[in-house]
């Protein structure tokens, strides 16, 4: 019985890290989610700073956040709204550097 229990603990700590909560966006360095990744709470104006200058390829977002990414710091240039997860950012991969989270 023992051994069940923490089997049963195991899998759910790991179902728990793969889930994105509300008011957050995770970004990934590939395509469907896989890769390195960086979890944001808040606007990021610089993607430096997390080591994801023009690496992101695919994002999840929280339930009810949207994000806007742009392809300069600061949020300056070409920008896109995603509201959904988004295993291909398409044309806009390895792009973005920055991000505002819409709540």
């Amino acid at each position: 019985m023992n051994n069940y229990f923490r089997t049963a603990v195991a899998l759910a700590a790991l179902a728990a890290s793969a889930c994105v909560f509300a008011q957050e966006i995770t970004l990934y360095s590939g395509h469907d989610f896989k890769g390195r990744s960086v979890t944001l709470h808040k606007e990021a104006v610089n993607f430096e700073q997390f080591g994801f200058n023009d690496k992101v390829s695919s994002l999840r977002l929280g339930p009810g956040t949207s994000v806007i990414l742009f392809a300069d710091k600061h949020h300056k240039g070409k920008a896109r709204e995603y509201n959904v997860d988004t295993p291909v950012l398409g044309d806009f991969e390895d792009k973005p550097l920055a991000a505002v989270l819409e709540l």
